[in-house]
């Protein structure tokens, strides 16, 4: 796996992006995966890494980056009000790799973990030249002053009946964000076809607080998407 950095031009008014970029082995151009982490979910983390790792291995490169408000301040930072400045980054992201000699500009997946996914899911309604979209533990559940959770996801992926690519969505079984019975429904009242993975673990799929069993989800999540991508978005 080659490792790029990447840093855009700067335009007027604009704010310097930096992504990384994962190459796999050979000349291009690659397909692609762009990949919006999480609220508290960084680039660097094990998933993400697993990800990149399986996926530049069979010949399709990894996007990663941090949001802005991330970087600033890793433990408290706080994204916009409407989402409106990560959806800006998320884009400038992609546009940039649709420029990029080493990506098939034709070829670009976009992924999202947790909050993540709720910013893809605003950019992917918006631009109808992505391939799929893959949603990892999406937020479905919200837990109110009760011990009953509260089902969602109508409030942060809207219009889903209307999007015309193949959509991919992972949670784990333990996941409090997204339980299973969440997933199928969401599934159930959108009339076109979702696939659906659910593995051991929760909202990082993790499944004990032990790092060796923990790690032991993220290449099975890896082989999901993978699978996914070379059957469904770049066959």
């Amino acid at each position: 796996m080659n490792t790029i950095s990447k840093v855009s031009g700067l335009e007027k008014n604009e704010i310097k992006r930096a992504f990384t970029l994962d190459l796999p082995q050979g000349a291009g151009p690659f397909p692609c995966l762009v990949l919006a982490p999480g609220l508290r979910y960084g680039m660097q983390r094990e998933l993400f890494l697993s990800i990149s790792s399986e996926l530049t291995r069979c010949g399709i490169a990894v996007a990663r980056f941090d949001w802005d408000f991330f970087q600033k301040n890793p433990k408290e930072g706080q994204p916009s009000a409407d989402l409106s400045a990560e959806s800006r980054q998320l884009r400038e992201v992609v546009r940039q790799l649709r420029l990029d000699d080493n990506i098939h500009f034709q070829q670009i997946a976009l992924a999202g973990k947790s909050f993540g996914s709720v910013v893809a899911w605003r950019v992917l309604c918006e631009d109808a030249k992505f391939k799929a979209g893959i949603f990892l533990t999406p937020l479905f559940d919200e837990k109110k002053d009760g011990p009953e959770l509260s089902y969602v996801a109508p409030r942060y992926y809207p219009y889903a009946s209307s999007l015309r690519l193949p959509l991919m969505m992972i949670t784990g079984d333990q996941d409090a964000h997204c339980s299973t019975r969440s997933l199928y429904r969401f599934a159930y009242e959108n009339t076109r076809a979702i696939r659906i993975a659910v593995v051991s673990g929760d909202h990082g799929f993790s499944q004990s607080a032990d790092a060796k069993i923990s790690e032991n989800s993220h290449p099975l999540v890896a082989a999901h998407l993978l699978d996914f991508l070379r059957h469904t978005a770049f066959a």
